[in-house]
This record gives structure tokens, sequence and C-alpha cells, in this order.
């Protein structure tokens, strides 16, 4: 993400209590040691001396929104996990109007202090712990600030929102965004000096603008071509792809941004251009999930729609440009990436008998992968941060079957594996 500064402030803004939630002071929960005892019998074949298996020196920080959802896992789920200004920021909850959790806001932002080794809530005003959407998929950093864009809000808004923490960590609404249901997405392009918004329209908003830009938070202009053609639509993704920034809309349609007019065009599809051969999605809903940019590629999950918004994954790919796209053979299900230490990581998932067995791989030229560590957990692992070489990982579910453990963070220390 490009960090040069914005030519606008963020301005604070203090929301009213959303109806029927009563603000809750912060909680502080102490890390605890991963209770070992019910992996010992999932370990068959894999032997507690490989050097790959870390599973005995994992450490459990706790679930952080059990108080939030005792009784929700699915709410539970970690979307993302991000590092910003020494805390690893947790996103959860469910936009879904389905079954289980459905609509599961007001969401808590929990960020673990490492510091301190303590867990913090933040939310819209000093005290409060939530934000007004029902899920927070993803954290986004522009110019140095951290972001959420507003994926589900609740009750029935007539504009959509994004979020931004202040030092203090308070966030902030800005609550502008025309005719949007859902803010999926931000692109700060600072050689403009404009800030995109991707979204999700409504049932009442035909043919509105699922990308808007603007360059002082007040006015917002409608920027994509195709939804001219579609009476409703969303706007799941920017990525970055060579020297071109891409909106990649629900349809699996593609628009590329050109910047002498600041507007999207018309850029073919996503499974033409950046799905690679052999790799086909199995609904007319594609995805594309988790870009990096490395070594001269972007890295990403080919995946598919699933239960609403959220995203299957099919395949672990990267591309230099569109129609370059190629397939790379993780013998696992890989369901997040990052960048750290001149490396590319890539969190992957494979059953094992009663559990899963979750495993951390990386290269350094995109062509040779290699199993860093692994370890045996009761759930699988949906995001991961790293930080000195320490990586955290937030657990998950799918809908059925559910698990208690989801939405527990788990450490696995730097001096637990060797770095290559």
């Amino acid at each position: 993400m490009r960090t040069s500064k914005p030519p606008f402030r963020f301005v604070s803004r203090r929301p009213a209590a959303a109806s029927g939630v009563r603000p809750t002071p912060s909680t502080r929960l102490r890390a605890t040691p991963v209770t070992m005892l019910i992996l010992l019998a999932t370990l068959r074949g894999e032997a507690a001396t490989d050097g790959n298996n870390v599973t005995f020196t994992v450490e459990s920080l706790g679930i952080p929104l059990l108080l939030r959802w005792p009784a929700d896992p699915y709410a539970r789920n970690v979307w993302d996990l991000h590092l910003h200004q020494n805390k690893i920021h947790v996103g959860c909850g469910n936009s879904s109007n389905n079954l289980p959790s459905p609509n599961a806001g007001p969401v808590a932002v929990a960020a673990f202090d490492l510091t301190t080794k303590s867990w913090g809530y933040q939310g819209l005003a000093p005290g409060w712990n939530w934000i007004p959407e029902e899920q927070i998929d993803r954290f986004v950093v522009i110019a140095g600030v951290l972001l959420i864009p507003g994926h589900d809000p609740q009750g029935l808004p007539s504009f959509g929102n994004f979020y931004y923490r202040d030092a203090l960590d308070t966030w902030h609404q800005i609550g502008n965004l025309p005719n949007a249901v859902h803010c999926y997405d931000l692109l700060w392009r600072p050689d403009l000096g404009t800030l995109f918004a991707a979204l999700g329209t409504g049932t009442g908003s035909l043919h509105a603008s699922t990308v808007i830009s603007t360059q002082n938070l007040i006015t917002w202009n409608p920027v994509s071509s195709y939804y001219l053609s579609v009476p409703i639509d969303r706007t799941y993704e920017f990525v970055r792809i060579g020297a071109d920034d891409y909106a990649v809309h629900a349809s699996g349609a593609l628009e590329r941004l050109v910047p002498a007019s600041g507007v999207f065009v018309a850029a073919g599809s996503l499974q033409a251009n950046l799905f690679p051969p052999g790799v086909q999605s199995p609904s007319p809903w594609p995805r594309l999930h988790r870009p990096v940019e490395f070594n001269g590629e972007t890295v990403y999950i080919a995946g598919v729609e699933e239960n609403d918004h959220q995203v299957a994954p099919l395949a672990l790919c990267s591309a230099p440009a569109p129609g370059q796209a190629r397939l790379h053979k993780v013998p696992c299900q890989v369901r997040d990436l990052l960048v750290a230490d001149g490396r590319c990581y890539a969190l992957a998932n494979a059953p094992a008998p009663g559990a899963w067995r979750i495993s951390v791989w990386s290269t350094g030229d995109l062509n040779d992968w290699q199993e860093d560590f692994f370890f045996i957990a009761p759930s699988f692992a949906r995001s991961f941060e790293w930080n000195e070489g320490d990586f955290y990982l937030g657990l998950g579910c799918e809908t059925a079957p559910l698990s208690p453990q989801a939405g527990e963070i788990l450490r696995v220390p730097s001096e637990a594996w060797q770095a290559p």
C-alpha cells in the first residue's frame, strides 16, 4: 500500500450509540499456554521430534472475543489479523444474512499489545468497544493511518462507511459513501491525490457506481463504467498488477484504472486473465483474495464466493500482468498471504485425523516453496501476521461444523522454527 501523505485530514466524529447496544469498558485477558492434551491423539504419523513440528511450542493468546460471542463460533472467525503500531488487530463478525450467526454486529475491535502482552478493545469513543458493522473483513493502511472499510453497516443506512483510528486508539466514522450498502476496499493513489472506494449497492440503487472517488472526503464521484450495464453490483477488491490498479467485480469482471482520467475501464474477466489454466471457478462468482506484491508479481488466492460475502479458496496463484497467471502447487489449502523479511509466506491448512494440520510455507523467488513449520490444532487458521520472526495465527471455522476454538489467537515464537 502506498503511504504518501494525503492532502486532507481525517476529522473526528463521535457517533450516537447504536440502538439497543450499551458500550462496555475494555477487558484485559491474560495470555495462557495452549492445552495440548486434545492434540496428542491427532499427531499420528507426525513425530514430535520432526524439525518442522512446532505443536508443542505453540502459545495461545486466548479467544479475545469470546465474551462478545460466547455461543457464536462463526462470528468469532478471524477474517484478518493486522499489525499496526505494535498491536495485532483482529477482524471478526459475520455479515451474511444466513445461519449461523447472521448479521453478528456490532463488532468489537480487539487488539493485542505486543509490549504489555495484553488484550485491549477499541471502538468509536473512549471506553466503547464496538463499531456499528456486522463484520470487520479487512484492515487497510493508507499514509500510516489504519482504516476499516465498512463491510456491512448495521440497520438500513442511506450511506456507506469507513473508519480510521487515531493515536489514542479511538475509531472515527466517515459515513457519506453514496448508494453504498457495503464498502469492501479502499485504494489511495497519492500521485492523483485521490481515494477510491469499492462498494456494494442495494436493490434501491439501480445503476449506482460501485467504484467512487474523492479528493476531499466530501464529494464522491462515480468512476466505473461497468455500473452502466448492471442494476446491482459489488466491487470486492482493488488489486495492483504490474503498473496498473484493477477493480474486481462480483461477477468476475475486471476494470483497469486510467490515471489520466481517474476512471476505471473494462479489462476483461478475472477467470480469463487471472485464473491460470486448470483453475476454474465452480460458480459465476469468482474471487481474488489476499493479494500481495512480491518479486515483480502479484501473489493471490483464486477463490469463489461462499456464504454471501465470504471466500472459499481454490488455488495459490501469481501474475506479473493480466493473462500471465501461473499456479503455485503448495499441497494444502492456502487461506492468507504476507510478505516479510524478504520472503513471501503462505498460510495453509490440511485436514488431520480429528483436527487440522496448519502450516506456513515460504519462497524467496516464487519458484521454490518450502514448508517452514506446521502444528496440529482443533480447527483451521484463516489469517496470520508476522512480527520479528514471531507468527500470529487466528483460528476459524466453516458454517458447519462449528468449532469452539474459532477466534483463538495462537503465537509461534521465532525460536520455535528455523527461518530460511
